[in-house]
């Protein structure tokens, strides 16, 4: 169930990242034409699928836009899918002390993602922290002596909050290097900005939205067993907190020049959005959906 979880992760996420290529780096299609088989068979693998290490960091040195958030979000659910293998097939020590540093991590990303201007760098910052998260959750859970929905919920809740911050943030973004050149995004295309609102705010963990089910999941688990977690990981839920609504602000602050984006993306931002905020709204969807993968 596992395999086939992640399985259906990565054909959705090559889909949704195929249709913004084709609309803006048909280029990148073949690209994600490789990177598609290469993740498929690592699920048969599960050690192969470290190899996305490399594309995690080699996304800093993409030659566009379409290929980095290509190789961050495959990278992404691949490593979940690694660390995930790896806390249930070997047995790791030291797991109180792999969630305290996980979180020390989370709020070091954090803050350097609060002072980063550049767009590539604050994604990648974002997308680090949310792999931290992950590993955070599964040593949580591991503690516990059972993996559960806390395994994957982390990963289920960033593939649409992630791919949809990627995404609406990219068409508003076309041409531009910068967080600081996004002003006036909300008068160049109304509907999108709204997406890229709502991804950001997820990401932030406000309540109502997807990414605040993993913390409250992650936070209450925490508190019964290792106490110091929780609280470390609420300075840290503030700071990224700020990370992020550093770009709603930027967002719906300035006046532009209005942008012509294809009708295909926008709607597809808009139904990820829909996702974010259900999933957010019906908290018990997603532990209905992950309760018996682990």
């Amino acid at each position: 169930m596992i395999e086939v979880f992640f399985a259906a992760l990565i054909g959705g996420g090559a889909l949704i990242l195929g249709l913004y290529s084709y609309f803006h780096d048909r280029r990148n299609l073949i690209f994600l034409l490789t990177l598609l088989p290469l993740a498929l068979l690592s699920l048969t693998q599960w050690q192969y699928s470290a190899i996305f290490f490399i594309f995690f960091f080699a996304s800093l040195w993409a030659k566009s836009y379409s290929r980095f958030i290509s190789m961050s979000m495959f990278s992404a659910i691949m490593l979940s899918f690694f660390f995930l293998k790896l806390f249930i097939e070997t047995e790791i020590f030291y797991l109180s002390w792999i969630a305290i540093i996980a979180v020390i991590g989370i709020c070091a990303l954090a803050i350097f993602g609060i002072f980063e201007d550049s767009l590539r760098k604050y994604f990648f910052l974002s997308n680090a922290a949310q792999l931290v998260f992950v590993v955070l959750d599964l040593s949580i859970a591991k503690m516990f002596g059972k993996l559960g929905a806390l395994g994957t919920i982390q990963i289920f809740n960033y593939f649409f909050a992630g791919l949809l911050l990627f995404t609406a943030v990219g068409v508003l973004s076309l041409g531009k290097k910068r967080i600081s050149e996004l002003k006036g995004s909300y008068f160049a295309n109304k509907w999108n900005d709204v997406a890229a609102t709502v991804a950001a705010l997820s990401l932030a963990g406000l309540p109502l939205f997807n990414m605040f089910v993993s913390e409250w999941a992650l936070f209450t688990a925490s508190f019964s067993v290792l106490p110091v977690v929780t609280v470390l990981g609420i300075f840290a839920a503030l700071l990224l907190f700020v990370m992020y609504y550093k770009l709603v602000y930027v967002l719906l602050v300035g006046e532009g020049s209005k942008i012509c984006i294809p009708r295909t993306i926008t709607v597809l931002n808009l139904i990820l959005a829909v996702i974010c905020v259900l999933l957010g709204v019906l908290p018990q969807l997603q532990f209905a959906i992950l309760g018996g993968l682990v």
